[in-house]
């Protein structure tokens, strides 16, 4: 019989023979148990697209108080995304085999982008806290990378919800 923590239909593997595998699968038959990814995926979700609106806003009203709430988004965007890729993976690999299809290797692809793109923007913006107020070539760059890091979560968020609802 499978132990309380597994999702019926979901194989988590042999028995782990250490303390932290067995605890390891009991976090993981929980996460999917609970559906961790779809509910984890909404923050950064929901928050990178506020993120861009407070720079574009900054932008346009050079106004250092909408970066300074971009930035903070963008900071909790990056510490969120490493429980929504591992839960996405758990996801992958127990609930789907690991199947290898093109729509996953998309999902991963974005989902990569996302993550590299926004450790990128707010180291940058911590070294470089003026990119936003003074015009130039970094500024348009520095943009157009939050621009892409929002496009690419669109892009998981799309199929994501087309493998669960399958439409």
């Amino acid at each position: 019989m499978a132990p309380p923590s597994e999702p019926r239909g979901v194989d988590l593997g042999p028995e782990p023979v250490t303390p932290l595998g067995r605890m390891l699968q009991v976090v993981m038959g929980q996460m999917l148990k609970h559906h961790a990814h779809p509910i984890s995926v909404h923050f950064p979700n929901g928050v990178l697209p506020v993120a861009f609106v407070f720079i574009v806003l900054s932008v346009l009203f050079e106004s250092r108080v909408l970066g300074t709430a971009a930035y903070c988004n963008l900071v909790f965007v990056v510490f969120s995304l490493p429980v929504v890729l591992f839960s996405g993976y758990v996801e992958w690999q127990k609930r789907y085999k690991g199947f290898q299809s093109r729509q996953f290797m998309i999902k991963i692809a974005c989902a990569l982008i996302v993550f590299g793109l926004s450790v990128v923007v707010v180291i940058w913006w911590t070294v470089n806290p003026d990119i936003l107020q003074v015009p130039s070539s970094g500024r348009t760059l520095f943009i157009l990378a939050n621009f892409l890091a929002l496009g690419a979560a669109g892009v998981a968020g799309l199929i994501g919800g087309k493998l669960v609802f399958k439409d």
